[in-house]
């Protein structure tokens, strides 16, 4: 599966992948992955995390990112199979979310994968 930037879409803090295979039909599609940077609004990020997760589906919430690294962070399902990962460091938070599964993947390589990328902000 090929991951194109959707570029009508993006900003200085966000950024939207849009997984169809044509980049001219990469608008309105109904699966994408955006990733969001924003300043943190409040001085306890774990606190602004749990405010975040009540997107989670109940159970679903895993930790995620070294959390010895000034990185704490979760991923989760919601809305029954999406996927949601949030991480707040350095007086930032950055949020991934998969509107849909898309056809070629499945939910759980989508939570390895935003694992992944959380642990590389560390």
């Amino acid at each position: 599966m090929t991951w194109t930037p959707d570029r009508t879409t993006a900003s200085d803090t966000r950024c939207v992948y849009d997984p169809a295979r044509d980049p001219a039909a990469a608008t309105g599609g109904a699966d994408f992955v955006a990733v969001d940077v924003a300043p943190s609004g409040t001085d306890d990020p774990a606190g602004e995390l749990d405010t975040l997760a009540q997107v989670c589906d109940d159970g679903s919430r895993a930790a995620a990112g070294p959390g010895d690294a000034g990185v704490a962070g979760f991923v989760c399902r919601f809305r029954s199979g999406s996927v949601f990962a949030a991480a707040a460091r350095g007086g930032q938070v950055v949020t991934v979310a998969a509107s849909a599964v898309p056809s070629g993947t499945t939910a759980a390589q989508l939570v390895v994968a935003f694992t992944e990328q959380l642990d590389l902000l560390g």
